[in-house]
């Protein structure tokens, strides 16, 4: 049975979304693997502070990923 682990910078995803990416990573998980296993399928989503992590040397916060996400639009 899957354990899945998502980290997402606070303040990114919004309740529904975090449901969504849930639901999805629960019907991917369940595409591979028998339904029985469903009640089985945990999915936990952390959230990382403001500025917690780095990507390329670089702290990474809310609003710079919300820049990257509007600049990709």
């Amino acid at each position: 049975m899957p354990l899945i682990q998502v980290k997402v910078t606070e303040e990114v995803f919004t309740p529904i979304q975090k449901n969504e990416i849930v639901r999805k990573l629960t019907n991917a998980t369940l595409s591979i693997e028998e339904e029985t296993v469903s009640p089985f399928n945990w999915i936990t989503i952390e959230e990382i502070c403001n500025g917690e992590w780095s990507i390329g040397g670089h702290a990474m916060t809310t609003g710079a990923k919300r820049t990257v996400a509007a600049n990709r639009k």
